[in-house]
């Protein structure tokens, strides 16, 4: 299983945003002097959330769930 889930990982990392563009993120998050709770940083993130508002918590939470077992 552990094995399974870090060969998927490889892939995901590829795909991951760079340092800067998450500093980038949580720097507007810490001074844009909105309320809101979530910001999302980088492409891959940003199509996860989008699959996640799509299906809803629960389909999206079983789905992901999957991928690593």
């Amino acid at each position: 299983m552990t094995a399974s889930m870090f060969s998927k990982m490889e892939g995901m990392m590829d795909a991951a945003p760079t340092p800067g563009q998450i500093a980038a993120v949580v720097y507007e998050a810490a001074t844009d002097g909105k309320k809101q709770l979530r910001y999302v940083a980088g492409e891959d993130a940003k199509a996860l959330y989008a699959q996640r508002l799509e299906l809803g918590d629960e389909v999206f939470r079983e789905q992901l769930g999957k991928q690593f077992i």
